[in-house]
């Protein structure tokens, strides 16, 4: 699936499940870091959409059912639980401030 795809797909789906534009945005944006909107890249910096590694890597595949890729839909719905359940700094940003609260928390780990 082409960038663009990923990108009106990533868009739809998020907006779907009550993301407001800035933070819609703001997942688009991280996932393009990590992943170019490649939903099956796979790198040692990190597989899939998000980059995920290690432990969080394994709770996705079981989440998703699969030790391949997981469809897209499962990768957002895995990143929005993560974000609801150990990431909540992101809701707690205000919309100007999401990207970076998502870039240093989900992304990098480093929350406070």
């Amino acid at each position: 699936m082409a960038a663009e795809a990923v990108r009106a797909f990533m868009l739809s789906w998020l907006l779907a499940h009550h993301y407001t534009p800035a933070y819609a945005d703001a997942m688009i944006k991280q996932a393009n870091i990590e992943s170019r909107l490649e939903p099956c890249v796979r790198a040692r910096s990190g597989s899939w959409l998000y980059g995920w590694v290690g432990s969080r890597r394994k709770a996705l595949a079981a989440y998703a059912g699969t030790s391949s890729c997981p469809s897209i839909e499962a990768q957002l719905s895995f990143a929005d639980h993560e974000l609801r359940t150990q990431y909540t700094s992101f809701w707690e940003a205000p919309p100007h401030r999401a990207f970076a609260v998502l870039r240093r928390c989900f992304g990098r780990g480093e929350c406070d």
